[in-house]
C-alpha cells in the first residue's frame, strides 16, 4: 500500500474515528437512514477510492438503489440494466427477511474495495461475511465493476436468494375421552381498507350494506373512525357461515370492503378448564428479538399458562426454515437451515364433564378442588375459583383482560396448584402416622380429650368440649385437638423431627412432581427452618401448632389430595396429567412407600371412615343422608383477624378406593356447609362415569 493511502487512511481515522459505517434498519418499527460523507475539511476528494467506498456503502444501506446504480460502471450497466440490478437487491432484502444491515469498509485500493457485512434477519439470525468489489476509474471518478457477488460472495449471475418456511399448526389438547380442550381454528373477519374507501367516497354505502348483513352499528363506526394508519386494515366483525355469501356479494359492489382469515386458539370448556389448560399470547417484541433464527414472526403465539405453556414446545412444533442461493444450472448453496418439527397433540387424564361439574360446585366462592383417580393417581379435574375466560386473552379483549388483572379475587391464580393454605385438621392423619410410627403410641392407646389442654402456655381450649379418653381413630372421628396436641408435644420432647419428617414423607414441602403443571412446594416448618428464617428457636408451641396443621405449615390443595392418595395406597406417587400415545415415552411414575406398616395405614383409614359416620364430624353430609361408602376428613384453619378457610378431603368406595377429592374454600363461614357435599358429589359423579 502506498504512503499516500496510509496517510489518507490516518486522516479518515482521526476525523471519522475509524472507518465510516453505513447502517440501514428495516422492519415495522424502523425506517431507512443514510449518512452523508463530509469531505470539505479533508484531503479526501470525490475521485478518491476511499471516499467512493464510503459513499457506496452508505448509499447501498440507504436503500436508494437508483443512486447506487449511478455508481456502477457503464459497462456493467449495459450488462445489468437497472431493473435487473434493483431486483437483485430487493430479492436480497425480502428473501433474507432483512431487519438491519451494517456495512463497514475494510480495505481500499485503486483496484478493489472490500467490505464487512453484518446482516440481521427476522428469521435466520445474524450473518457476517465479506464482499470485494472491483473498481475502475473513468474521467477522474471511480465506479464499481458490478457483479451479483457485490451483494454476497456466493451469488452468481442469474442466481437469487430463496427462502423456504413451513409453519406447523399448533397441536390440540384432549381430555381422556378424546374431547377437545384446546384447538386452533380459522376465523373469517370482514373489515375495511379505508385508503381505498377514502379515494372512492363510498363509506355510506358500505355502512349501509354492513348493517343489512347484521353487523353492529357501533362496530362499523369504530372501524371507520379507527386511529390506526389508513394503510392498515380495520376489523368490523366475524363472518359466520350464515353471513359469508352476503359478505362476498357485498365485496363485489364495494371496493375497500375486505375479508381475511385469522388463526385463533379456542378453548371449548372456557373457564371450567382455564387454569389447567391455560391460554396463549403473542410473542412480545423483546421475546422475538431474543429468539432470532427460529423462523418466528410478529403475531406468532406461545403458551402463557397451564398446559399451553408447560407443553409449548410439543404443541407449537418448530418452523422449518431454509435460506439458500439458487441458480437454474447450479446446485443450491444453503446459507441457513432449521429442520421442521411437526406440532404434537397433547392427551390428558382430564375429564371434561367433571371439570364442568367441579366449577359449578365451587360456584362463586374463592377456593379450589382437585379430583384424582387412585388407580394411577391421575388428575381427573383441577379447578380454581374464581376463574376466567381464556378467550379474553386469545382474542385480546382489552376490557376483559384489564378486569381480570385488576380483580382482587385473583382469578388468574391457580389456587389448586399454587394456592398455599394451612391444612388445619386434615393434617391430623400425618400427626397420627408420626405418633404410631414412633412406637410412642399404639392403636390400642387412649388419650384424654379434655375441654382445656394445659400442655403449653397459654392453655388451649377444645372447641367441642371434653370428650373423655379417645383412641387415635376416634380422635380423628371427633377431630379432637388435645389428642393431637399431646402427640405433637410428646414427639417434640422425644423425637423432635419425627413430625416434620413424616409430613415430608407424605409429600408436603415439595413439588408433587406432576408433569405439565407448575405447583408450589409449600412449607413444612421445623427447627432448622425457623432458625434460618427467623433466627429463633423451635418452641414446644410450634410443634403443637404443627400437630393440628396450623402455624407456619403451608400446603396446596393438590399436595393435600396427593398426601391422602399416599395414605390410601400406601405409597407417595406423583400425580399423572398426561397420557402418552407411545408407551415407550411414558416416564416411570415416582413411587415412594410410606414408612408405615399396613396395620397403621388401615387403622388411620378406619378413623377417616368414622368421620363420615353418624358419630363423626361430617356425618351430617354422609351417613345421615344415606351416603355410607365414603371416608375423609374436614379441616378449618385460622388466617388471622377472625378469617378462616375450610378444607375437606375424601375418597370412595371404602373397599378398593378408586376416587379421591380435596377442596378448600377461603371463606370459612360460607364454605363450611359446602366443602363436604362438594367432595361427596364430585366423587359420586366420578363413580357414575366409571360405571357408564
Amino acid at each position: 500500500m502506498s504512503l499516500r493511502v496510509v496517510l489518507l487512511g490516518l486522516i479518515v481515522i482521526l476525523i471519522g474515528i475509524g472507518v465510516v459505517l453505513g447502517i440501514r434498519q428495516c422492519g415495522e418499527d424502523s425506517t431507512p437512514s443514510a449518512r452523508t460523507v463530509e469531505s470539505g475539511d479533508t484531503e479526501v476528494t470525490e475521485g478518491d477510492p476511499f471516499d467512493f467506498a464510503d459513499r457506496f456503502a452508505l448509499i447501498w444501506m440507504s436503500g436508494d438503489y437508483s443512486a447506487l446504480f449511478d455508481m456502477v460502471h457503464e459497462d456493467s450497466q449495459r450488462l445489468t440494466p437497472y431493473t435487473v440490478f434493483a431486483d437483485f437487491y430487493n430479492n436480497f432484502e425480502a428473501a433474507t427477511s432483512l431487519t438491519k444491515i451494517t456495512v463497514s469498509v475494510e480495505d481500499v485500493t485503486a483496484e478493489t474495495a472490500s467490505f464487512h457485512i453484518d446482516l440481521r434477519t427476522r428469521y435466520y439470525g445474524t450473518f457476517e461475511y465479506k464482499v470485494v468489489l472491483k473498481l475502475a476509474e473513468l474521467n477522474g471518478k471511480f465506479y464499481v465493476i458490478w457483479h451479483p457477488s457485490a451483494i454476497h460472495p456466493d451469488l452468481p449471475l442469474g442466481g437469487a436468494f430463496k427462502s423456504y418456511i413451513k409453519r406447523p399448526r399448533r397441536g390440540n389438547i384432549y381430555d381422556k375421552d378424546g374431547l377437545i380442550l384446546a384447538t386452533t381454528d380459522d376465523i373469517r373477519y370482514v373489515g375495511i381498507d379505508r385508503n381505498i374507501i377514502q379515494g372512492r367516497g363510498n363509506r355510506e354505502g358500505i355502512e349501509e350494506i354492513l348493517l343489512e348483513i347484521g353487523f353492529e352499528k357501533d362496530a362499523i363506526t369504530e372501524a371507520f373512525d379507527s386511529e390506526l394508519d389508513l394503510q392498515q386494515r380495520v376489523k368490523v366483525g366475524e363472518v359466520t357461515e350464515e353471513t359469508l355469501a352476503d359478505v362476498i356479494a357485498a365485496q363485489r359492489s364495494y371496493p375497500g370492503l375486505i375479508m381475511w382469515i385469522e388463526e385463533f386458539r379456542l378453548h371449548p370448556l372456557g373457564s371450567a378448564a382455564a387454569h389447567i389448560v391455560g391460554y396463549t399470547g403473542e410473542y412480545t417484541a423483546n421475546e422475538l428479538a431474543n429468539l432470532q433464527a427460529m423462523g418466528l414472526r410478529s403475531g406468532d403465539r406461545r403458551g402463557v399458562s397451564g398446559l399451553e405453556a408447560s407443553m409449548d414446545n410439543l404443541l407449537a412444533g418448530r418452523p422449518g426454515i431454509r435460506l439458500e442461493i439458487v441458480h437454474p444450472n447450479l446446485a443450491p448453496i444453503v446459507l441457513f437451515e432449521q429442520d421442521y418439527v411437526e406440532s404434537q397433540d397433547i392427551y390428558t387424564t382430564l375429564d371434561s364433564s367433571l371439570l364442568v361439574l367441579s366449577e359449578q360446585l365451587l360456584g362463586a366462592q374463592p377456593g379450589a378442588a382437585v379430583l384424582l383417580d387412585l388407580h394411577d393417581n391421575s388428575i381427573l379435574s383441577l379447578n380454581s375459583s374464581p376463574s376466567f375466560q381464556p378467550s379474553a386473552f386469545e382474542f385480546r379483549v382489552a376490557e376483559e383482560i384489564e378486569m381480570y388483572v385488576s380483580d382482587q379475587g385473583y382469578p388468574l391464580t391457580n389456587r389448586a396448584s399454587s394456592g398455599l393454605y394451612a391444612p388445619g385438621s386434615t393434617f391430623k392423619i400425618v400427626t397420627a402416622a408420626a405418633g404410631l410410627a414412633s412406637s410412642l403410641y399404639s392403636i390400642s392407646d387412649e388419650i384424654p380429650c379434655p375441654a382445656i389442654w394445659y400442655g403449653v402456655e397459654p392453655p388451649r381450649k377444645n372447641w367441642e368440649g371434653a370428650q373423655g379418653d379417645l383412641s387415635i381413630a376416634r380422635a380423628l372421628m371427633r377431630s379432637c385437638n388435645p389428642v393431637f396436641y399431646e402427640i405433637g408435644l410428646t414427639l417434640y420432647e422425644k423425637m423432635e423431627n419425627a413430625l416434620p419428617n413424616m409430613a415430608r414423607s407424605f409429600g408436603f414441602g415439595a413439588s408433587t412432581g406432576v408433569i405439565g403443571l407448575i405447583d408450589e412446594e409449600g412449607l413444612v416448618p421445623d427447627a432448622v427452618w425457623k432458625s434460618q428464617a427467623r433466627s429463633a428457636p423451635w418452641y414446644p408451641g410450634d410443634a403443637v401448632n404443627l400437630s393440628i396443621g396450623q402455624g407456619d405449615l403451608l400446603v396446596t390443595p393438590l399436595q393435600l389430595a396427593n398426601a391422602y392418595s399416599a395414605l390410601v395406597v400406601g405409597e407417595l406417587r406423583n400425580p399423572q396429567l398426561l397420557i402418552y400415545r407411545n408407551p415407550e415415552d411414558t416416564p416411570a411414575q415416582i413411587r415412594k412407600y410410606l414408612p408405615l406398616r399396613s396395620e397403621v395405614l388401615n387403622y388411620i383409614k378406619y378413623g377417616l371412615q368414622l368421620v363420615t359416620s353418624s358419630r363423626g364430624t361430617s356425618g351430617w353430609a354422609f351417613e345421615n343422608r344415606g351416603f355410607t361408602d365414603f371416608a375423609g376428613k374436614s379441616g378449618t384453619a385460622e388466617e388471622g383477624e377472625g378469617q378462616t378457610h375450610v378444607l375437606w378431603v375424601g375418597y370412595t368406595p371404602l373397599e378398593n378406593p378408586r376416587f379421591l377429592a380435596a377442596v378448600v374454600f377461603e371463606n370459612g363461614a360460607e364454605g363450611y356447609s359446602l366443602a363436604a357435599p362438594l367432595v361427596r358429589d364430585l366423587l359420586i359423579a366420578a363413580q357414575n362415569n366409571l360405571e357408564k
